[in-house]
Protein backbone atom coordinates (compact mmCIF):
# COMPACT_ATOMS: atom_id res chain seq x y z
CA UNK A 1 0.00 0.00 0.00
CA UNK A 2 2.76 2.44 0.60
CA UNK A 3 4.37 1.95 -2.54
CA UNK A 4 1.16 3.22 -4.16
CA UNK A 5 0.92 5.91 -2.14
CA UNK A 6 4.42 6.90 -3.24
CA UNK A 7 3.40 5.94 -6.63
CA UNK A 8 0.40 8.66 -6.68
CA UNK A 9 2.64 11.40 -5.10
CA UNK A 10 4.84 11.41 -8.49
CA UNK A 11 3.43 13.48 -11.23
CA UNK A 12 1.65 12.36 -14.31
CA UNK A 13 4.53 12.58 -16.41
CA UNK A 14 6.53 10.73 -13.63
CA UNK A 15 3.44 7.98 -13.70
CA UNK A 16 3.18 7.58 -17.21
CA UNK A 17 7.44 6.64 -17.61
CA UNK A 18 7.21 4.46 -14.54
CA UNK A 19 4.07 2.67 -16.68
CA UNK A 20 5.79 2.44 -20.09
CA UNK A 21 9.06 0.88 -17.96
CA UNK A 22 7.57 -1.38 -16.43
CA UNK A 23 4.98 -2.76 -19.49
CA UNK A 24 8.76 -2.98 -21.15
CA UNK A 25 10.47 -5.05 -18.35
CA UNK A 26 7.02 -7.52 -18.79
CA UNK A 27 7.29 -7.52 -22.47
CA UNK A 28 10.86 -8.15 -22.53
CA UNK A 29 10.49 -10.88 -19.45
CA UNK A 30 7.91 -12.96 -21.74
CA UNK A 31 8.90 -12.39 -25.03
CA UNK A 32 10.33 -15.81 -26.51
CA UNK A 33 13.47 -15.21 -28.06
CA UNK A 34 14.30 -17.30 -31.56
CA UNK A 35 16.79 -19.37 -29.52
CA UNK A 36 15.24 -20.29 -26.33
CA UNK A 37 13.76 -23.44 -25.82
CA UNK A 38 10.11 -23.48 -23.97
CA UNK A 39 11.66 -24.46 -20.74
CA UNK A 40 13.64 -21.09 -20.45
CA UNK A 41 10.32 -19.10 -21.91
CA UNK A 42 8.11 -20.41 -18.94
CA UNK A 43 10.90 -19.13 -16.37
CA UNK A 44 11.19 -16.19 -17.74
CA UNK A 45 7.52 -15.65 -17.73
CA UNK A 46 7.21 -16.50 -14.34
CA UNK A 47 9.88 -14.36 -13.24
CA UNK A 48 8.31 -11.18 -14.67
CA UNK A 49 5.15 -12.09 -12.95
CA UNK A 50 6.98 -11.88 -9.73
CA UNK A 51 8.43 -8.84 -10.68
CA UNK A 52 5.32 -7.42 -11.87
CA UNK A 53 3.63 -8.54 -8.74
CA UNK A 54 6.02 -5.95 -7.00
CA UNK A 55 5.21 -2.99 -9.22
CA UNK A 56 2.19 -1.00 -7.23
CA UNK A 57 1.38 0.17 -10.70
CA UNK A 58 0.90 -3.06 -12.48
CA UNK A 59 -1.65 -5.55 -12.59
CA UNK A 60 -0.64 -9.09 -13.75
CA UNK A 61 -3.23 -11.45 -15.42
CA UNK A 62 -2.48 -14.44 -17.56
CA UNK A 63 -5.01 -15.23 -20.00
CA UNK A 64 -4.65 -17.24 -22.86
CA UNK A 65 -6.98 -17.33 -25.53
CA UNK A 66 -7.25 -18.72 -29.12
CA UNK A 67 -7.22 -17.01 -31.78
CA UNK A 68 -9.68 -17.70 -35.01
CA UNK A 69 -9.15 -16.09 -38.10
CA UNK A 70 -12.21 -15.61 -40.78
CA UNK A 71 -12.29 -14.88 -43.97
CA UNK A 72 -15.56 -13.06 -45.19
CA UNK A 73 -15.63 -13.00 -48.94
CA UNK A 74 -15.92 -8.99 -50.49
CA UNK A 75 -19.12 -8.00 -51.21
CA UNK A 76 -19.97 -5.85 -54.82
CA UNK A 77 -22.92 -3.86 -54.65
CA UNK A 78 -23.34 -1.07 -57.01
CA UNK A 79 -22.57 2.68 -55.95
CA UNK A 80 -25.75 4.87 -54.85
CA UNK A 81 -26.02 7.88 -56.18
CA UNK A 82 -27.71 11.02 -54.33
CA UNK A 83 -28.35 13.94 -55.61
CA UNK A 84 -29.69 16.89 -53.23
CA UNK A 85 -30.44 20.50 -53.71
CA UNK A 86 -29.81 23.17 -51.63
CA UNK A 87 -33.27 25.31 -50.43
CA UNK A 88 -33.61 28.62 -52.44
CA UNK A 89 -32.15 31.03 -49.95
CA UNK A 90 -34.00 34.44 -49.47
CA UNK A 91 -31.87 37.38 -48.21
CA UNK A 92 -33.85 40.15 -46.91
CA UNK A 93 -31.62 43.28 -46.61
CA UNK A 94 -31.87 44.97 -43.12
CA UNK A 95 -33.56 48.78 -43.34
CA UNK A 96 -31.09 51.26 -43.07
CA UNK A 97 -31.47 53.92 -40.74
CA UNK A 98 -29.31 57.14 -41.07
CA UNK A 99 -29.14 59.47 -38.43
CA UNK A 100 -28.90 63.48 -38.94
CA UNK A 101 -24.87 64.59 -38.56
CA UNK A 102 -24.25 65.99 -35.36
CA UNK A 103 -24.30 69.46 -34.85
CA UNK A 104 -21.56 71.85 -36.16
CA UNK A 105 -19.67 73.23 -33.09
CA UNK A 106 -19.73 76.38 -31.38
CA UNK A 107 -17.98 79.17 -33.10
CA UNK A 108 -14.69 79.58 -31.31
CA UNK A 109 -14.80 82.40 -29.80
CA UNK A 110 -11.72 84.74 -30.81
CA UNK A 111 -9.94 87.20 -28.31
CA UNK A 112 -10.68 90.54 -29.24
CA UNK A 113 -7.76 92.42 -30.24
CA UNK A 114 -5.27 94.15 -28.02
CA UNK A 115 -5.54 96.95 -27.87
CA UNK A 116 -2.95 99.55 -29.27
CA UNK A 117 -0.59 100.15 -26.48
CA UNK A 118 -0.23 104.16 -25.38
CA UNK A 119 2.14 105.28 -27.53
CA UNK A 120 4.93 105.55 -23.96
CA UNK A 121 4.91 101.38 -23.60
CA UNK A 122 7.04 99.62 -25.95
CA UNK A 123 4.84 97.22 -27.67
CA UNK A 124 6.77 93.98 -27.21
CA UNK A 125 6.27 93.88 -23.47
CA UNK A 126 3.64 93.28 -21.21
CA UNK A 127 3.34 94.91 -18.45
CA UNK A 128 4.28 98.28 -20.42
CA UNK A 129 7.17 99.12 -20.33
CA UNK A 130 8.51 102.86 -21.37
CA UNK A 131 10.23 103.34 -24.83
CA UNK A 132 13.68 104.42 -23.54
CA UNK A 133 16.98 104.48 -25.60
CA UNK A 134 17.84 101.12 -22.71
CA UNK A 135 16.29 98.78 -19.76
CA UNK A 136 17.42 96.75 -17.78
CA UNK A 137 15.89 94.22 -15.55
CA UNK A 138 16.68 96.32 -12.08
CA UNK A 139 15.55 99.00 -13.47
CA UNK A 140 11.72 97.42 -14.24
CA UNK A 141 11.74 95.33 -11.00
CA UNK A 142 9.11 92.45 -12.03
CA UNK A 143 8.87 89.40 -14.84
CA UNK A 144 7.81 90.38 -18.03
CA UNK A 145 6.28 89.00 -20.86
CA UNK A 146 8.42 89.08 -24.41
CA UNK A 147 5.88 89.08 -26.84
CA UNK A 148 7.88 90.41 -29.92
CA UNK A 149 11.81 91.81 -30.81
CA UNK A 150 13.32 92.01 -26.85
CA UNK A 151 14.94 94.96 -27.90
CA UNK A 152 15.82 95.52 -24.30
CA UNK A 153 17.60 92.21 -24.12
CA UNK A 154 15.31 91.09 -20.55
CA UNK A 155 14.88 87.41 -21.78
CA UNK A 156 18.17 85.93 -22.13
CA UNK A 157 17.27 82.00 -21.81
CA UNK A 158 14.37 83.09 -25.14
CA UNK A 159 11.41 81.52 -23.12
CA UNK A 160 9.38 84.20 -23.93
CA UNK A 161 9.43 86.22 -20.31
CA UNK A 162 12.35 88.49 -19.34
CA UNK A 163 13.18 89.72 -16.00
CA UNK A 164 13.14 85.97 -14.64
CA UNK A 165 15.04 86.62 -10.91
CA UNK A 166 11.69 88.86 -10.44
CA UNK A 167 9.32 85.87 -11.23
Amino acid sequence: MAAWRWFRNRSTRTQVVLGVLAMLLVLAAIAPAEDEDDEKVSTRRAAAADVADDLPFASTTSTTAELATTTVPPTTSAPTTTTTTAPPTTTTAAPTTTSPPPPPPPPTTVAPPRAAPASSCHPSYDPCLPITGDLNCPDVGTLVRVVGPDDYGLDADNDGFGCDSFG
